[in-house]
């Protein structure tokens, strides 16, 4: 027998309307399923979990990389400098404009240069920007290495760390050129091409500030060991003549 779905009345098999009120009868649900068409059911059902399982997994690479980014990049404990190393470090740091006859050279520890860094270097770019410097880390690692750590927040509110391995190489006479080397956003890895977007926040901090415009006139060479940094600086003879048109 077959039921009529409109009102329920019992019909002969093989009816096409029902007996009671008339109604075309869904005779299609009471054909067996072939087997092309079970395979079909069942290769959309695989299909579309298929497609389910992907989708989600998608957002589940997305979420934990949003959350990458605003946890602390990797990085090792630099110390904190007492007063009074921190006033070692700070005489040490003013000589860098004085005139000197002969080449000399100043040697830094990541301590030193963090401090350094923080309280004489940095400048308020970015401070009207979407993200606000808190502090710099510098650590001095084998091979040439800096690991330039920026801590902030982003929006006032969200702490987010930006970070760039650089390497420092030091010609004869010439200035320190920069290669980057990797890049993260928290613990997120930047790839090469978006590199940018993580060294805009970082490149300007030292930019347009006194102390780091001495910096960067007075020094001839810097060399980077594990800890410390050792920084060459320019004879007079060698200010004078960079100061030249066309000096280096």
């Amino acid at each position: 027998m077959i039921k009529c779905h409109q009102c329920n009345a019992e019909n002969m098999l093989g009816a096409i309307f029902c007996r009671n009120c008339g109604t075309r009868l869904e005779i299609d649900k009471f054909r067996p399923e072939t087997v092309d068409q079970r395979r079909r059911r069942q290769g959309r059902s695989w299909g579309g979990r298929l497609y389910r399982l992907t989708v989600f997994a998608l957002l589940l690479l997305l979420a934990a990389g949003l959350a990458g980014i605003f946890l602390p990049s990797p990085k090792r404990p630099v110390p904190a400098l007492g007063a009074a190393e921190l006033a070692a470090a700070e005489a040490r740091f003013d000589s860098f404009a004085l005139p000197r006859r002969a080449e000399a050279a100043l040697t830094f520890t990541s301590a030193e240069a963090t401090a350094l860094a923080n309280k004489r270097l940095l400048t308020d770019a970015g401070a009207g920007g979407p993200f606000t410097v808190t502090a710099v880390t510098l650590d001095f690692r084998t091979g040439g290495h800096v690991l330039v750590t920026v801590a902030g927040k982003l929006l006032g509110k969200l702490p987010m760390e930006n970070q760039a391995l650089v390497r420092l190489e030091s010609g004869a006479g010439t200035p320190a050129k920069v290669t980057v080397v990797k890049v993260r956003a928290g613990k997120l890895p930047i790839p090469a091409f978006a590199h940018s977007l993580v060294l805009q926040r970082i490149e300007p901090l030292f930019a347009g500030n006194a102390a780091a415009a001495a910096v960067r006139e007075n020094v001839r060479a810097i060399e980077v060991e594990d800890g410390e940094a050792k920084v060459v600086l320019l004879s007079l003879r060698e200010r004078l003549q960079r100061q030249r048109p066309g000096g280096n």
